[in-house]
């Protein structure tokens, strides 16, 4: 594998943000604040992309993922929780908790669906 994978993954994570991003501004059902929304939002796109380079930086092309992918999600788990776990401690708004971790687990299914495709190749 070679960084065109990162590149890739990059993309879909920003396209996700950008969805997410989309449904903050419009506000459907949602009481979070504007700007932590857009933080929460930046804070764990930031945690996906950065954790990307542990996946696909300097990867052989016929090496397994799986070592790296265990060692990605554990660090992406710690980080987006260590986040979370912060907002408790400053008594934000349950819905922003509740916006992080639900679009942490979106970017966690999309994430998941593109590694199996691509070890399938």
């Amino acid at each position: 594998m070679n960084n065109k994978y990162l590149i890739r993954f990059s993309f879909q994570i920003c396209i996700i943000s950008f969805l997410y991003a989309l449904f903050l501004f419009f506000r459907p059902i949602s009481a979070v604040s504007f700007s932590l929304g857009f933080f929460n939002l930046g804070i764990i796109s930031f945690v996906f992309i950065l954790s990307g380079f542990i996946l696909f930086w300097k990867l052989p092309d016929n090496k397994p993922i799986a070592e790296r992918f265990l060692i990605m999600t554990v660090i992406q788990m710690l980080s987006i929780l260590s986040v979370e776990l912060a907002y408790i401690f400053t008594k934000q708004a349950i819905e922003l908790i509740l916006h992080g971790l639900i679009f942490s687990l979106v970017q966690f299914l999309f994430q998941t669906y593109f590694l199996v495709k691509i070890q399938k190749n």
